[in-house]
């Protein structure tokens, strides 16, 4: 996990990425990634929820933890599961505050081909207690994990992670042809023979 990642929700795996921590700063950090010599936050604190200010759409990604403004969070019960408010965003008296939100969008917003449909994690004005796409479950199947080891799962069985870039092997389009028929290309665009 590195610094500047997007972040998303993804089918829920049980994977290392989608497991984390909401310590008594408000940070909410990638389990083990304190730990993990490859990761930007190696022996800094791990990998923590950041906004980034400086990115056009209201981005949420991965940053070594500084427990700064832009990665305090707090977690609130509603209707549903429970909600991310962001306090840096809140004014006196708590209002204008804005909350993590799964937003339907472009692929563009994760660092993805734009015609790829995401759901970006993205910072908006907080809703109605119990908003749909401010709700989120921070329990694992079996009901425990908060705070210390939970994923945040959202529709049921999509769970935030960060947006990891990898190479594809294959680049791939499909055409419904005129006849019903379905013609599928795959090329491979990797070194090595597969």
């Amino acid at each position: 996990v590195k610094n500047g990642q997007a972040l998303l929700w993804a089918p829920c795996t049980g994977s290392s990425i989608q497991r984390w921590a909401f310590d008594d700063t408000g940070s909410l950090s990638i389990v083990d990634t304190d730990t993990s010599p490859g990761s930007d936050g190696f022996q800094h604190g791990g990998e923590c929820m950041d906004f980034d200010t400086k990115f056009w759409l209201p981005k949420l990604q991965t940053w070594a933890c500084a427990h700064s403004d832009n990665q305090r969070w707090r977690v609130e019960s509603v209707p549903g599961g429970s909600r991310i408010v962001q306090d840096a965003s809140c004014a006196d008296g708590g209002d204008g505050c804005k909350c993590v939100t799964a937003v339907e969008i472009g692929g563009y917003a994760v660092g993805l081909d734009a015609g790829v449909t995401v759901t970006a994690a993205q910072l908006y004005p907080c809703e109605v207690k119990g908003f749909k796409t401010q709700t989120f479950e921070l329990l694992n199947d079996d009901k425990q994990g908060f705070p210390k080891n939970m994923p945040v799962r959202y529709g049921g069985n999509m769970c935030l992670q960060p947006q990891i870039v990898q190479v594809p092997h294959f680049d791939a389009v499909a055409f419904l042809t005129p006849s019903g028929d379905i013609s599928l290309v795959a090329i491979n665009i990797g070194d090595t023979e597969i």
